[in-house]
């Protein structure tokens, strides 16, 4: 499954980090210069994407408030018990 959260660094930004001695490629385990957007996903507990939250700028992340009630929606169904 891909998700598409990931974005190849431009080619000044790879020059950049060269000049500086560093390159993406040689320190991710794929080889890429590619690098994830900041992403929270919650999962059901069927394996099924429940809620995901997507920060184009790195700076962003989501809400505590927001990730928790993802998460109280994604068990709900599954608390139900019968008596």
């Amino acid at each position: 499954m891909r998700l598409g959260i990931v974005f190849t660094l431009g080619e000044g930004a790879r020059d950049a980090q060269a000049s500086l001695g560093q390159d993406l490629a040689d320190v991710n385990a794929d080889g890429t210069a590619q690098l994830p957007l900041a992403t929270t996903v919650v999962v059901d507990a069927a394996g099924t994407i429940a809620w995901m939250d997507v920060h184009p700028d790195y700076t962003g992340r989501s809400e505590p408030a927001d990730i928790l009630a993802a998460v109280d929606r994604a068990v709900a169904p599954s608390l139900d018990v019968e008596k």
